[in-house]
């Protein structure tokens, strides 16, 4: 066992008898009565410190309750401001977890097909270079078998600071339309779609420009009307101009043994990875997420959205791939799990089902995601 792991477990062990039933915590979040608050709080900053991750937000769900929220350093190595409940981080692929969402919602609504080719819904067409009767689906888009593959020199060549530009409609139809600007083939693998696994931010992106395309209102838009007011989503969203005077987490990397502050920035595919979020609104996604789509009195998508939600969609392609996350094990426990590294970001969400617990970690660096993967075991070992 990691030496790490097995001391910060025997701690948490030597505490485990302190811990009482949580109470019923309101939708709404009030102050949460935490449970871990005692076995967690030092051994998180322990280790965080000890990693040298700037600033980071911790987070336990279980059920409908938020049960322990701790935050941990600072926004920036740079002004040294701290890290609390309304700093946003930049959630990185978490952020995939929103389209999902929005798909999920209408398909319930019965707007899409999720085995439909997208070109249904879309104004312009994406086809495969040597397969072009081929449909690609949102269900293929979802769970990254669709064949589109991202150009990490050139998604690299558009980041910017700031927010993005170009529109992602106008990226995407010059990106994948034959007759875009960048378009080449090469842009999709050579196997049909449906055959290969290959996890791609253009795919996740598309499946949003089709949830707009079918609303008839830009997706940001959606997601604030139809998404973030029903969870509670105060001042959070895809862009930076929107977030107004709130405390906004800097993105940090490593260079050398050095962790330096970088730009706020963003890049035209944002549905993929610049959902701009604190802890608490994010639980609240993964409390809905847990619940089978409900959160509160909201509802946003039904039973048979959940069970294709919780399977594995291609499994000949992808063992593990579901829609929009995946099944993983964290130490020797199944999990689903969305999350990784984005620039200067890494972000986890964790949901164990048997416990219907989930733990969610924000980290305002790179480079960081063993740190993580630790904390997390840490933190579901902690759940009784």
């Amino acid at each position: 066992m990691n030496l790490r792991l097995a001391t910060l477990t025997m701690l948490l062990a030597g505490f485990a008898a302190c811990k009482e039933v949580p109470p019923p915590i309101d939708p709404i979040d009030p102050e949460p009565v935490s449970p871990y608050e005692f076995l967690l709080q030092g051994p998180i900053d322990s280790l965080r410190s000890d990693a040298g991750i700037p600033g980071l937000a911790a987070g336990i769900v279980e059920g409908e309750n938020l049960t322990y929220e701790g935050y941990f350093g600072v926004t920036s190595l740079t002004n040294g401001t701290t890290v609390d409940r309304e700093t946003r981080f930049t959630a990185g692929p978490v952020s995939a977890m929103v389209t999902t969402m929005a798909v999920l919602q209408l398909a319930n609504e019965g707007k899409v097909d999720l085995d439909a080719h997208i070109n249904e819904y879309l104004d312009w067409d994406v086809l495969h270079p040597v397969y072009p009767q081929a449909t690609i689906s949102l269900r293929m888009l979802l769970s990254h078998v669709s064949s589109i593959k991202d150009d990490s020199v050139l998604l690299a060549s558009f980041v910017t600071a700031g927010d993005p530009t170009p529109n992602f409609e106008i990226f995407l139809r010059n990106y994948l339309e034959k007759s875009g600007s960048l378009y080449v083939p090469t842009r999709f693998d050579s196997d049909r779609p449906g055959k290969v696994y290959r996890y791609s931010s253009v795919a996740i992106a598309l499946a949003a420009h089709v949830v707009e395309s079918v609303e008839g209102i830009p997706f940001s838009v959606w997601c604030e009307t139809n998404l973030f007011a029903g969870l509670g989503f105060a001042s959070d969203g895809w862009f930076l101009d929107n977030l107004g005077g709130v405390n906004v987490a800097v993105p940090h990397r490593k260079i050398g043994s050095a962790v330096v502050p970088q730009l706020l920035y963003s890049y035209p595919m944002y549905p993929a990875g610049l959902l701009r979020t604190n802890l608490r609104a994010t639980s609240r996604m993964w409390r809905a997420l847990m619940q089978k789509g409900a959160f509160g009195d909201q509802r946003f998508y039904g039973e048979a959205e959940n069970q294709m939600l919780t399977k594995v969609q291609y499994p000949y392609t992808n063992a593990q791939q579901a829609l929009g996350w995946k099944r993983d094990t964290l130490g020797v426990t199944p999990v689903w799990v969305s999350g990784g590294e984005d620039l200067g970001f890494t972000s986890f969400s964790y949901f164990d089902p048997a416990k219907n617990a989930g733990v969610i970690l924000f980290a305002n660096a790179a480079g960081f995601s063993d740190d993580l993967e630790l904390l997390a075991t840490i933190m579901l070992n902690a759940i009784q």
